[in-house]
């Protein structure tokens, strides 16, 4: 399998929902990433001030870290569940859960031509 990461055009670039996705792809192809989260804000504070980068980052976090706390119980939740980096730290397979809340923080209708980051089932040769 190999990852195919999101596709953003300059419409949507510095919105929650690039930053989500933009996360997601962190999280699926940097195995050192601690906090894909705060990772993806870097990526989108080249173009907007610092207030709207924090802004982005935390409407993302929540959404992330509600929705975490939604669907992951038990051991894998952390003691603090409001900070990503706490959910990276203790759970495995986030990646859907940060494509998901793209859609949640976002809130409105996303264009076709846009699309989250996923894996695609390659065959020998294929590529």
């Amino acid at each position: 399998m190999i990852y195919q990461v999101s596709y953003i055009d300059a419409e949507l670039r510095n919105t929650s929902l690039a930053l989500a996705w933009k996360a997601a792809d962190i999280y699926a192809t940097d195995p050192a990433s601690v906090d894909a989260i705060a990772e993806a804000g870097q990526f989108v504070s080249l173009t907007l001030p610092a207030s709207d980068v924090a802004l982005l980052v935390a409407v993302v976090n929540d959404a992330a870290c509600h929705l975490a706390n939604t669907r992951i119980a038990g051991t894998a939740r952390p003691s603090d569940p409001t900070r990503w980096v706490n959910w990276q730290a203790s759970a495995t397979e986030l990646r859907p859960i940060l494509a998901d809340a793209a859609c949640f923080a976002y809130r409105h209708p996303i264009p076709a031509c846009q699309h989250p980051g996923r894996y695609e089932i390659t065959t020998p040769g294929s590529r």
